[in-house]
This record gives structure tokens, C-alpha cells and sequence, in this order.
């Protein structure tokens, strides 16, 4: 594979027209005035010389050179001898690795390119541009050996959090994961077109670091990054569930300004309040299948609970909670005509009506037929005047059947 040509440093410039200028001042002194001939040739000495002058302090002797060659990120051959490499000064502080991932100048655009070698003002070529992703980096001068550390274990299983993916935070580092967050694409079928992309992952995976400040990111299996910005709260909750052999379940965009050469990459985690990752209290004893988060569904009959529902309230506007779902028995039937009830801690706050408790039914039966309750996701809301209780659940008609074998039959 043949590099393409790097641009020419900006100060190679003036000596081309400095140089024509010289040219067109003997041609000038021949066929008309001198004076004009003479004050050309001056600047056409001045430009060349000013040229020699920038180019002596851009080649001074501590600048530190790299040979690379152009690469794209999805391009994974083995680097070959005759491969054309080019020589580019060094700008950033952290000493320069070989087979390192970095972004070069080339015919007026930006292209990847990985380091080989060191290199020599010889043959410089130009600068390696210093992009957003890597001047964003700085936090990997001052601390390497803790904010960027892999995770404890890299195949954790996701447990999805209890509340919703209310916080974002940028993920550092993505541009040492290059060969990753493509893989990744590659296994979820996703196209990586030669344009700006912007994909959106439900399922990456956060865990623990052996430091425990700066959470690990991963993509299936795969490590792409580290979260900087968190908090000793959420750390803790990361710590619980790893030490239970799990990670935490977030969401996850992804853009790069290429696609195909995974340009600039940048991933952003929405993840939830540290203290709605585990579920709350109030889950069955025995065992019990948790339903998928869906839809909203207020349900009724809340006021006959006001006191319990104020109670679990406590003061605050609202509270998740894990919501238990039941077949009321005939006799509750016969009398309000609902279906399936609604229990919060083992207490009746309420039902759901019959159309909605329909598409309940099924789930409970099959469960209840195992000797497994149901339960899921809750928000109660209001204050002592009113209260209401909000499920978050999917119903019966929107599980998957995998979902079903697995949770329902534990096949």
C-alpha cells in the first residue's frame, strides 16, 4: 500500500514564489527597466531567505520526529517494508509509541496513520495535527497509570439499572480504541460510510477499574475508553455489582467526522443517578420475574391507599419503587370487575382496569403456573393531598420469546 502525499509545511510556500520572483526580476532587467528588476529580485532573495530562517526553527535540534504511514482504522493487514512512511514532527508531551494511532495532513484534509518509526528533519513532511480527541487527553499525562485502566473483567454480564439514563458524561481516550469501536460496528452490522456518523448503542457495558475513580467503557467484551468525570457514589454501586460478577447496563453514542477511518471519535454514556442502580426495597421474598422497562400505565384505586402511598412518598415528590402484579381473586372481581392488582412492599395500592389488566393476565398466569410472581418498575408521585402510582412496564404481547424462555421457563 502506497502513502499518499502529507501536505507541505506552511513555510515551504514563500520559497516557490520567492524563487519565481527571481526569475521574473532577470527577465524584467532584460527587456525593460532595472530599478523595477532590482527591487524584485531583492524580495525574491528576501522570501527565500525568511523560508530558510522558519524552516531552521522548525527543524531545531529538540523537535522530536516520527516516521508514519497512512493507514485507515478499518485496514488491519500487517505493516509491510514497502510501504511509503513520511516524517512528521511530534507536538504533544507524552513520548510518541510505536504502532500508535494518529491523525496526519494529507491533500487538504486530516487521514489515520500509525507510527513506525522514529524519524529526521531529512525527510520532514509536516505536522501531525493535534485533533480535539487527543488535546482533550491531557488527563493521560498527569495520571496514565490510574484514568486509563481497563476494567476488572472484561465479560461482564449488563444489568440493566432500575432507573432511567438520566446523566451523560464524555468518555476519554476513544481514539486509543480505534481497532474496537470498529470491530464492534462490525459485529452489530453497522456501515462505517467515508462521512461524519452518529450511532446509537443501547447496550455498553460500565465497570470497574482497579483504581475505581474513572469507570471503564466497553462494547461488547471490548474496552473503549474510561469514564473521568463521576462519582464516588456511583463507583461504589459499580464495585457492588462487579463484585456480583456484573457490570452495569448504560447507553451509548458514537461519532467519528469519517466513518471509515473512524476519524475523531467521540462517545458519550447516558447512565442513571447512582442511587437508582440497584432496585429499591420491596421485592418478593421468594422468586419472581422482573418485566422488561415499557410504556407508562397509570393505574386506579389509589385513593382508597392514600396513607401507605404517603408513606412510601416520605417527603419527597416522588419515588421508584418495584411494583408486584397479581390476579385479584373472584369475589374482587365480581365486585369492581379489574383483573390484576397492583401491590408496592407486600401492600395493595390499587389495580389496573380491565382493558389495561388484559394484557397482563397471560404473564401472571404463566408465571404464577411456576410458582414465580411478577413484578415491575414503579414511580409514585404527589404528596399528601394526592398520589398516584405510574408502571413502567412492557406487556405480555411485547416479550420476546427468548426473554420468555429465559425468564419465565429459565431455559
Amino acid at each position: 500500500m502506497t502513502g499518499l502525499r502529507a501536505l507541505e509545511p506552511v513555510a515551504e510556500h514563500p520559497w516557490f514564489s520567492g524563487a519565481l520572483l527571481t526569475l521574473l526580476a532577470g527577465f524584467v532587467w532584460l527587456v525593460a527597466d532595472h530599478t523595477v528588476a532590482l527591487v524584485m529580485l531583492l524580495l525574491g532573495w528576501a522570501l527565500i531567505g525568511g523560508t530558510g530562517f522558519l524552516k531552521m526553527i522548525s527543524r531545531r535540534s529538540n523537535a522530536v520526529y516520527v516516521r508514519a504511514v497512512y493507514r485507515k482504522a478499518n485496514d488491519r493487514r500487517e505493516l509491510r517494508d514497502d510501504e511509503t512512511a513520511y516524517t512528521f514532527v511530534w507536538p504533544f508531551d507524552e513520548p510518541p509509541v510505536v504502532g500508535s494511532w494518529v491523525t496526519l495532513p494529507a491533500r487538504g484534509r486530516v487521514r489515520r496513520g500509525v507510527i513506525v518509526g522514529p524519524g529526521s528533519s531529512a525527510d520532514y513532511a509536516g505536522n501531525i495535527l493535534p485533533v480535539r480527541s487527543v488535546l482533550a487527553d491531557r488527563a493521560l499525562v498527569a495520571a496514565p497509570e490510574t484514568s486509563h485502566l481497563p476494567p476488572v473483567e472484561l465479560d461482564l454480564p449488563a444489568q440493566e439499572p432500575w432507573g432511567e439514563l438520566v446523566n451523560k458524561a464524555e468518555v476519554a481516550y476513544p481514539h486509543r480504541h480505534i481497532t474496537e469501536l470498529v470491530t464492534a460496528c462490525g459485529l452489530r452490522g453497522i456501515d462505517l460510510p467515508p462521512e461524519p456518523i452518529c450511532v446509537d448503542i443501547r447496550d455498553a457495558v460500565l465497570a470497574p477499574t482497579a483504581d475505581e475513580r474513572y469507570p471503564a467503557v466497553m462494547i461488547d467484551g471490548m474496552w473503549v475508553g474510561n469514564l473521568l468525570r463521576t462519582t464516588t457514589e456511583l463507583s461504589a454501586e459499580l464495585r457492588r455489582l462487579a463484585d456480583q460478577g456484573l457490570g452495569l447496563k448504560v447507553g451509548l453514542t458514537l461519532s467519528a467526522s469519517d466513518g471509515s477511518e473512524m476519524s475523531d471519535p467521540r462517545l458519550t454514556v447516558r447512565f442513571p443517578k447512582p442511587d437508582e442502580v440497584a432496585a429499591p426495597e420491596g421485592l418478593p421474598e421468594g422468586e419472581f420475574v422482573l418485566l422488561p422497562r415499557g410504556k407508562r400505565l397509570h393505574i386506579l384505586g389509589e385513593t382508597d391507599h392514600a396513607e401507605a402511598l404517603v408513606g412510601l412518598l416520605d417527603g419527597s415528590g416522588q419515588r421508584r419503587v418495584a411494583a408486584e402484579l397479581f390476579l385479584l381473586d373472584e369475589a374482587a372481581q365480581r365486585a369492581r370487575k379489574p383483573t390484576v392488582g397492583v401491590r408496592i412492599g407486600g401492600k395493595p395500592v390499587g389495580w389496573l382496569g380491565p382493558a389495561s389488566g388484559a394484557h397482563f393476565v397471560p404473564i401472571i398466569e404463566a408465571c404464577a403456573s411456576r410458582g414465580l410472581a411478577v413484578c415491575c418498575r414503579a414511580l409514585v408521585l404527589g404528596n399528601h393531598l394526592k398520589s398516584d402510582v405510574v408502571l413502567e412496564s412492557a406487556r405480555a404481547g411485547e416479550l420476546s420469546e427468548d426473554w420468555i424462555l429465559h425468564n419465565v421457563y429459565r431455559r
